[in-house]
């Protein structure tokens, strides 16, 4: 590097190249953008000891799903003449928010590392400089942010006390930063979509982001009990929960789910580079979420259950049958005690799909193992006795009707006179005949699928709660929107 006529010229030498993974790259379509205007928002060369990362720059850091990793590699005096000093590039990539960024200090910015093609040259520069430059991108605004700063690679138990079940990061200590607008000389094109990658993983966050809810969620563990094989493909299990001495209560709404962590149970995934048939089996954390569909209204929940539908290829559903197929003795509706231990972490309770205490004037649509958190609601309403009150429609789209409204029916019939349940079920099975129900509880069935024309009919005014797969939730919302439904009186939860 030198000065040539008042410019400064840089020459450059490449020792070595690698084709970098493409695993996490998040494909979008650029376009030239010639016409930009360059101006530095923010230069702080040198950042305080007591300084922080400016508002916006943090939230410009927490929305990048790809960072620009510059590393340099030191050598030492032994080894100088066959590795000498180098720089080196790579990108990261992930979904929106998979860098964080310390709330404490509002200047330690963590890199996950993910599972990749083990070069892991970044990370030796890393160990041997303890420096590291960040660049991040604005695909759509053209702003760009250079990050500069101290870096330690963290694994194992080091890195699980920074972020939550994530066993290797980068922790940067920032030192400076120039944060540049409308400076990129592309941009994603305007009415194009980004393309994520399958095998990136779900966000992880730092331990003192969770604060108290994640010091709370490990407290208490679950351990199988009990299972029921409904049909080939589905099951109730039992857990029983096990708290520390002085833990708190364990409280679950009806219709919110449980997440649970398999990892100790299960094992870590074995390293493939890549699996184009399961990508996302590549940095399987065994963390799983399921609605409970057992009750537990206003009270510590010390056992719980799980309706769950085997999953083709699943890790956690398919360990889970496989030791329930163990027991070869069991019939399907036998229940079944295990004698064996089978422990999750109990990460959390998530959801605001609930039941309220208040009257009930609701609509749920459910569509196949879907109708998981209304059994829920029904123990729920069950459980009331004579308090309940409302009026119900219920409309389950399922190819099992037997098997759906055997799971409901010990809470129908316990469920107060006061509560009026009308259900509609659409199925293609020809055979089926749902019996007989109380008084105040009507079942109609309807031969096929949904269609639109149905929610014509539907009482208005109800607040409507769905749950199935993504395209008969679409279905639905659609069909209800068509017919004048309010959009504030939709509401959706998350298919377990």
């Amino acid at each position: 590097m030198h000065w040539k006529d008042s410019a400064l010229e840089t020459k450059e030498r490449t020792l070595t190249m690698f084709r970098n993974c493409p695993k996490y790259i998040n494909v979008r379509k650029l376009i030239p953008q010639p016409h930009t205007f360059p101006r530095v928002y923010y230069r702080r060369q040198h950042l305080g000891p007591q300084g922080r990362l400016p508002e916006e720059v943090v939230a410009f850091i927490l929305q990048a799903d790809t960072v620009f990793v510059g590393s340099i590699y030191k050598s030492s005096p032994s080894d100088l003449h066959i590795f000498p000093p180098h720089t080196g590039m790579n990108a990261r990539s992930g979904l929106p928010g998979f860098i964080r960024v310390s709330p404490t200090d509002g200047r330690t910015v963590v890199v996950p590392d993910y599972s990749g093609n083990r070069f892991m040259s970044t990370l030796g520069n890393i160990e041997t400089s303890g420096m590291v430059g960040l660049t991040i991108v604005s695909f759509t605004t053209g702003d760009i942010l250079y990050l500069t700063g101290t870096a330690k690679n963290l694994v194992g138990p080091l890195a699980l006390e920074v972020m939550t079940r994530h066993a290797a990061l980068t922790s940067v200590h920032v030192t400076g930063f120039v944060f540049v607008r409308d400076a990129l000389p592309v941009r994603q094109q305007d009415g194009t979509s980004v393309e994520r990658s399958p095998y990136s993983p779900k966000i992880k966050y730092l331990e003192e982001e969770t604060g108290a809810q994640g010091r709370e969620n490990k407290e208490h563990k679950a351990k199988l009990r009990e299972a029921v094989h409904v049909s080939s493909d589905l099951a109730v299990f039992k857990f029983q929960v096990i708290s520390k001495p002085g833990a708190g209560e364990l409280r679950v709404r009806p219709g919110q789910a449980i997440v649970l962590d398999f990892m100790d149970w299960i094992g870590p995934p074995q390293y493939k580079h890549m699996d184009s048939s399961a990508p996302s089996s590549i940095n399987d954390d065994r963390v799983r979420t399921w609605t409970v569909s057992s009750a537990h209204e206003e009270r510590n929940a010390t056992c719980f259950e799980l309706t769950m539908r085997e999953m083709k290829g699943g890790a956690v559903t398919g360990a889970l049958f496989d030791h329930l197929r163990r027991y070869r003795s069991a019939q399907l509706g036998q229940r079944i005690v295990f004698d064996t231990a089978v422990v999750a972490d109990i990460v959390g309770i998530t959801g605001d799909f609930f039941m309220v205490r208040d009257k009930l004037d609701t609509l749920w649509v459910a569509g196949g193992i879907g109708i998981t958190p209304f059994l829920a609601i029904l123990r729920a309403l069950a459980e009331r006795g004579s308090a309940a009150e409302g009026d119900v429609m219920l409309v389950l789209a399922t190819r099992e009707p037997n098997i759906m409204l055997h799971m409901m029916r010990p809470s129908l019939e316990r469920i107060a006179s006061t509560v009026r349940i009308n259900i509609a079920i659409f199925t293609h099975d020809s055979e089926f005949d749902p019996g007989h129900l109380k008084p105040n509880q009507k079942i109609c069935v309807h031969r096929g699928r949904v269609v639109p024309d149905f929610w014509k009919d539907i009482p208005r005014g109800k607040d409507v709660f769905i749950c199935g797969p993504s395209a008969f939730g679409d279905s639905v919302v659609d069909g209800l929107r068509a017919v004048g439904v309010s959009p504030s009186q939709i509401h959706r939860e998350g298919f377990y």
